[in-house]
C-alpha cells in the first residue's frame, strides 16, 4: 500500500514493469547492497505504456527523466514489527545506448520489489496497460491485494483511500 502520490499514469505503468522485472534471487543484490542494472528497450517500453510512434522519443525521455527523479513512499515493517515510511529514489542513474535504456534500481527499493514479488500480490501487467486512468490503476491494486480472499471485499475509510489514490486535498466536501 506504498503511495506513489506524485506519478502519471505512464510513469507508474512503468514503474510497474520494472518492479515486475525482479526476481526472489534478486535479494542477493540487496545482500550485497548492489544495484541491479534493468535494460528496457525503447520499442518495448513505448509498446507497453501505448504511445504514438510521432511523439515517442519526446514522450518516452520525459516519462524516463521524470522516472529518474522520483521517489516512492514506502510502507515497510522495521525488525521490531513496527511500520515505518520511508521515502527513497528508485532510480539511480538512467543510461541509453542504441535504442535501450538501463534503468539503475536503488538495492533499497529492490528489496521492496523482491518482498512484493514474494509476499504480496503480483499486478498482472496485461490488465494495468490497458487502463486509461491513475485513479483506475491505484484502485486495481488495491483491489487485487484482496483477491481470493474469502468474500473478495475490501472496505476503506474515506480518507484512506483519498490517501492511497493521492488525493487526500481534493474533493474537500468529501
Amino acid at each position: 500500500e506504498s503511495r506513489f502520490s506524485d506519478f502519471t499514469l505512464l510513469e507508474l505503468k512503468a514503474f510497474e514493469y520494472l518492479a515486475s522485472q525482479t526476481k526472489r534471487a534478486d535479494i542477493d543484490y540487496v545482500n550485497n547492497k548492489m544495484d541491479k542494472i534493468i535494460d528496457v528497450k525503447l520499442t518495448d517500453l513505448a509498446k507497453l505504456l501505448n504511445i504514438n510512434s510521432s511523439y515517442l522519443y519526446a514522450e518516452i525521455d520525459n516519462i524516463v527523466k521524470n522516472l529518474f527523479r522520483k521517489e516512492a513512499e514506502l510502507k515497510l515493517l522495521n525488525s521490531q514489527g513496527k511500520i515505518i515510511y520511508r521515502s527513497s529514489r528508485f532510480v539511480n542513474n538512467v543510461d541509453y545506448c542504441d535504442g535501450v535504456f538501463s534503468f539503475r534500481i536503488n538495492y533499497e527499493v529492490l528489496n521492496y520489489f523482491v518482498d512484493v514479488t514474494k509476499e504480496f500480490t503480483i499486478i498482472n501487467l496485461k490488465w494495468i496497460t490497458r487502463l486509461d486512468s491513475i485513479y483506475a490503476l491505484k484502485l486495481y491494486k488495491l483491489l487485487k491485494q484482496y483477491e481470493g480472499v474469502k468474500y473478495n471485499t475490501r472496505t476503506f475509510k474515506l480518507v484512506t483511500l483519498k490517501d492511497q489514490l493521492g488525493i487526500i486535498d481534493t474533493f474537500k466536501k468529501y
